[in-house]
């Protein structure tokens, strides 16, 4: 009986959350996508458990001001990204875990002007597909404005050089 309440919470949560999450995505990505191109709330559960080999590794950060990035510059990341991992990657936001994680074709699905012009989205992270490699994105604001963090793990893009956008 109490499995059955946690599975209807769950589903009342995912039913609050839900209308939410699709409509940043709709922003966040590139191409249009509906609740079939979601996977399962269990499948993204398994695939955090998965990432946590990520947690201790060693990384490659930098925290930009949103005044000097230029759209550009953080396309031309993203690109790096991609030819250093092919893989396609599953896209972590806020409700992935009660809605499902969607996965692309590559980080040049994701709407850099929208992302770089929005705090909607909050924390981003992006794992690819044969789990070598983990980005996170994060958004904070300090008394001096907003600032964007980028910390890249893993065996293709814990070796980016951030120094072609500074």
């Amino acid at each position: 009986m109490i499995e059955k309440m946690s599975d209807r919470q769950s589903l009342i949560r995912r039913r609050i959350i839900y209308p939410k999450y699709l409509s940043n995505l709709l922003k966040l990505l590139i191409f249009p996508i509906s609740y079939r191109d979601l996977g399962t709330p269990d499948e993204a559960e398994k695939l955090r458990a998965q990432s946590q080999v990520f947690e201790g590794m060693a990384s490659r950060t930098i925290e930009l001001d949103f005044s000097i990035h230029e759209v550009e510059r953080f396309k031309k990341v993203f690109n790096n990204l991609s030819v250093l991992n092919i893989s396609r990657i599953y896209l972590w936001i806020e409700g992935s875990i009660d809605c499902g994680l969607v996965k692309i074709d590559s980080l040049a699905d994701i709407n850099v002007e929208y992302l770089l012009s929005s705090a909607d989205w909050g924390i981003m992270g992006l794992l690819s597909e044969d789990m070598k490699d983990y980005l996170l994105l994060e958004i904070n604001e300090y008394n001096d404005g907003l600032k964007v963090g980028l910390d890249a793990k893993g065996a293709n893009w814990g070796a980016i050089d951030f120094s072609h956008i500074q």
